[in-house]
C-alpha cells in the first residue's frame, strides 16, 4: 500500500541523495591532493571520499536552496560522519584520531576558508547508530515544519498528519519500544546535544517536537511521555501538555486534503503553547 506521506519526495531525503551521489567526481579526484598533506597512494577510497566532500561542500551545499543552510550543513556533517565511520570499519581503524581524521580536517578546513557562509564541522564523537537517530529526528522536524507552513507540500488529510507524527513518536517512545532505547537516552544529557537540536526539535520536549493537529475542532489524544528522561511514564496528551495545530473548522468534509497556507500565531496559554491556524 502506498504511504500517505512519502518522505522520499521531501527535501531532506532528496538533498541527502544528492550528497550520496558518486558520479561526476573525476575532476575533484584530481584536485584532492591540493587540499591535504596526507599521501593518498593506495588510498583510492579515501581519495574518493575527499573528492565527494569537495563537490558536496562547493556545489551541492550552496546550490540546493529548498532547505535552510543550517539544516544543509548538518546534513553534510551527517553524510561525512557516516562515510568516515564506514571507511574506518572497512579498514579496521580503531584509533580515536587517525590519518583519516587528519585528512578530513585538512580538506574541510581548506574548503571552509573560501566559503561564504562557511559550514562548521561537527566533530562530536557519538556512536554512528545514535547519529542515525539524530538525523531521523532532524529530518522529521524539517518535514513537520514544511507541512505547518504549507500543507500543500503534503497533500494529505489532517488525520494523516496526526498518524504520521504518532508513528514517528512510537518508533522510539511507545510503551513497547522506549525500554529498548532507554540505555541510549540515559547515556547522554540534553547539553550533550545528541538528541537536542532546537527548542522545537528535541527528545527532551516531546510536546513541542511531536505536536498534534486539531482537525475540525476535534482534539487528537494519544499517550505521550513528556521527555526521554521519563521514558516509562506515559500520559494522555491534552491541550495543556502538547502543542496542537488548529485547522479551519468551517470545512464540512473532515478528511479532504489540507490545501491551506497556515499562518503562525504563537499564543501563550498557561503552561502550553498553541499554534492558531487560519485560512
Amino acid at each position: 500500500m502506498e504511504k500517505k506521506i512519502d518522505e522520499t519526495k521531501l527535501h531532506p531525503y532528496i538533498f541527502y541523495e544528492k550528497l550520496n551521489k558518486k558520479d561526476g567526481l573525476e575532476s575533484y579526484k584530481n584536485d584532492v591532493r591540493n587540499y591535504t598533506s596526507i599521501a593518498l597512494t593506495g588510498k583510492d577510497t579515501l581519495r574518493d571520499i575527499g573528492a565527494q566532500l569537495i563537490r558536496n561542500y562547493k556545489i551541492t551545499l550552496p546550490t540546493y536552496t529548498d532547505m535552510d543552510f543550517k539544516k544543509r550543513c548538518r546534513d553534510l556533517n551527517y553524510w561525512l560522519y557516516n562515510e568516515i565511520s564506514n571507511y574506518k570499519l572497512e579498514k579496521n581503524i580503531t584509533d580515536i584520531f587517525s590519518y583519516v581524521d587528519t585528512f578530513i580536517n585538512d580538506v574541510w578546513n581548506k574548503l571552509q576558508k573560501g566559503a561564504s557562509p562557511p559550514c562548521k564541522r561537527d566533530e562530536n564523537n557519538f556512536p554512528i547508530d545514535l547519529m542515525h537517530i539524530r538525523k531521523e529526528l532532524d529530518d522529521f522536524c524539517t518535514n513537520r515544519d514544511l507541512f505547518i507552513i504549507s500543507s500543500a507540500r503534503c497533500g494529505c488529510s489532517c488525520t494523516d498528519l496526526n498518524e504520521w507524527i504518532n508513528e514517528k513518536y512510537d518508533k522510539y517512545f511507545s510503551e513497547e519500544n522506549c525500554p529498548t532505547y532507554k540505555k541510549n537516552w540515559e547515556a547522554y544529557t540534553k547539553s550533550d546535544g545528541l538528541f537536542h537540536i532546537s527548542e522545537y526539535c528535541s527528545f527532551y520536549d516531546i510536546s513541542k517536537t511531536f505536536p498534534t493537529f486539531r482537525c475540525n475542532g476535534i482534539p487528537y489524544y494519544r499517550k505521550r511521555i513528556k521527555s526521554i528522561t521519563n521514558c516509562e511514564i506515559s500520559t494522555i496528551s491534552n491541550n495543556r501538555e502538547s502543542t496542537q495545530y488548529y485547522r479551519d473548522t468551517s470545512h464540512s468534509q473532515p478528511e479532504i486534503p489540507i490545501l491551506v497556507l497556515w499562518v503562525h500565531s504563537w499564543i501563550r496559554d498557561s503552561n502550553s503553547y498553541l499554534i492558531e491556524v487560519s485560512r
